[in-house]
Parts: structure tokens; sequence; C-alpha cells
């Protein structure tokens, strides 16, 4: 097999008496969008500035290309680096805050314009070259920010929750902005993030990070219909959370559903994703469980329909408006049914 591009070897950071990031052991291929997914203080921002110089780790290695980096400073890693704020100079045109880091490194001439405006053209920022910096709108910064880092051309091009500032909408532009760019230029990024959403439209693979320790690491798909734990079923999109329990072989959820289960006694939890969830009359399951429908949530395409069961679990499924889920009532009693093989089974974890 080749060599990753990036290779994080037991790579562990403490502050103090705080672990930000267990040891951590990643290889990252050369091309690929990769995202460090997982909610605020889970350690992604530590362990992407060890990657970029500006934090040094307390123990472990990071390769490029099979080279030590581990004591370099950022200016001597093939890496660059896009920062939540941005960091441009109003004093600054949009050229001059691009070709910053070329003239730090003596590149001048022909060569700085063309990178330059190679690199405006990459971002489509041809029609704001000639305004201030406090005249753009906020994607717009978010391109010049981006078309400084790109201009350097680095090998691994780090980006530190980039679309956080941004509304809804524009976050969305964005996001298929960055994957244009990634896919033309056919480098490596690696972006931060706490959007789960974000991660999965943007990444090839992503890791899922808690408490400094990685969770899982796999394609959208796979941390999506695959979860490891349930910590990554409940972070990555909704999920439905049954309890349930193991004594001497057989696993009973509280809903009333059993099966044979190897295994130490213990309690367990059952996922199901929304969507998963059908009722009796349209589908042929094994698992059919009595409900009434409590709330019904209208977002557009979609709605969001609560459920609870006879045994008071709380259930939700997905009402697209091209089906005929939308003769249900509110207050209405139905079966909602789904397939075993739609399940994910967990130990139950007390504080996710």
């Amino acid at each position: 097999m080749a060599e990753p591009l990036l290779r994080l070897e037991k790579l562990a950071k403490d502050f103090g008496s705080v672990t930000a990031v267990k040891p951590t052991t990643i290889d990252i291929d050369k091309g690929e969008f990769f995202a460090l997914l997982g909610p605020s203080g889970c350690g992604k921002t530590t362990l992407l500035k060890m990657i970029g110089g500006f934090t040094q780790p307390q123990s472990g290695r990071i390769l490029i290309e099979g080279e030590d980096v581990t004591r370099l400073g950022p200016e001597k890693r093939p890496v660059n680096t896009v920062f939540q704020g941005y960091g441009l100079f109003p004093h600054m045109t949009v050229p001059q805050n691009i070709g910053y880091g070329l003239k730090r490194q003596k590149v001048s001439g022909g060569e700085l314009t063309d990178r330059v405006q190679e690199a405006i053209d990459l971002v489509k920022l041809g029609d704001f070259v000639n305004r201030a910096i406090d005249e753009l709108s906020g994607g717009q910064q978010q391109r010049v920010a981006l078309a400084r880092a790109l201009v350097m051309r680095p090998k691994i091009l780090l980006l530190d929750e980039p679309l956080s500032a941004l509304d809804l909408k524009l976050r969305q532009q964005m996001q298929r902005e960055l994957r244009r760019i990634h896919d033309e230029i056919g480098g490596t990024f690696i972006v931060v993030t706490h959007d789960q959403g974000e991660a999965l439209s943007l990444a090839d693979n992503v890791a899922v990070m808690r408490q400094g320790s990685i969770e899982q690491i796999g394609d959208p798909a796979e941390v999506y219909d695959q979860p490891a734990n349930q910590f990554v079923s409940t972070f990555i999109g909704e999920a439905n959370l049954i309890p349930g329990r193991r004594e001497n072989g057989c696993a009973t959820l509280e809903t009333g559903y059993s099966w044979n289960s190897d295994g130490e006694d213990e309690d367990l939890v059952c996922m199901i994703r929304p969507e998963s969830i059908e009722f009796a009359q349209d589908k042929r399951s094994e698992i059919v469980v009595p409900a009434r429908l409590v709330a019904r949530t209208y977002q557009g395409a979609t709605a969001l329909l609560d459920f609870e069961t006879a045994a008071g679990t709380d259930l939700r499924a997905v009402e697209n408006h091209s089906t005929d889920k939308t003769r249900i009532a509110v207050g209405q009693d139905i079966e909602l049914a789904w397939s075993k093989a739609d399940m994910r089974i967990f130990p139950a974890e007390k504080n996710s």
C-alpha cells in the first residue's frame, strides 16, 4: 500500500492537568478531504493546531510524506491554515492579502502576479478585487482567506471551522465551493467542524471525536449507517434510542421486542434512524410497535412525526409529503414498524 501523505502516530496533548488529545493515530491519503468532527472541547482544534505546527504535542509524531515534522515550526511545514477568524489585513487590497505569503517568501514580479490571479480565479473573486476588505461580505472574505492559503500551494490545507460565521444558505453554498475547489486542484484538505451535516457533505472520511479520543473513522455513509457506539449514533444525524437489557442470552427492548443475543448481562440501547420507521400497514417487518402520534413538526418538504409507545418510549419518524403518511392525525393510534437489519445495538451509555 502507498504511504499516507499524513500520518499521526500516537499524538497526544495535555494542558496542565487537562488532557486535550489522548494518544491518536490517523492516516490521511494524498487528495483526501478529511473531517475532524465533534462537540466543543473534544480536542479537534488542538489536533489541527498540532498538525499545523502551532501547538507542540506532549508525545507522538507527525509525518508528512514520511518526514518527521513534529518539531518544525508552521513556516517550515508544507501546510497552510485558514482560521475561523480569517485574519485578513483591512489596509490591504484583495490581491495584496492573497499575495502576502508569497511576498514574505520573496516571490515577486510576474510569478507573484500570475499565482495571485490563479488563486483569484480558483475561488471566483474576479469581480471583487478592487473592493476594500471591509466592503466584502462574509462569504467573500472567506474566499480571500482561502485564496491566501491556496496560493502557497500547500501539500495539506487545514480549515478550522471555516464556515461557522456564515448564515445557513451561504454556508451551504460555500460547502459546495470548498468541495469544488478541492476536486479541481486535487488537494488534501483537513477541516475541523462541529456541524455533522457539514462534515457529511464535505468529507471523504470523517473522524468523530469525544473527550480527546477518536470514536470512529469512516466514510460518511459508514459513520451514519453503522455508528460504532451510542455517542456516534446520536452525534451523527437524528437517532431514536430505545432502552433494553440482555440477560441469560436474551435481549429485550422496552417496547417488548426480544431476540437471542450472546454476551454478558448488561443494559443495552437500540438505535433506529427516523427514516427507517414505517407504518405497519405499509411495510412487512419483524418489529411492530403500537404508538400514538403526539406531534407533527412541519419542515417544508418533510415533517417530523413524534410518537409515544404504550411503554412510554418516544419515537420519531420522518414524513415525506409525497407519501400517504400525511393521513395520520395527531392523537391517532397506529402501529409502527421497522426491520431488525435497521437497528444498531450498543451497550448503554449514561451520559451520551
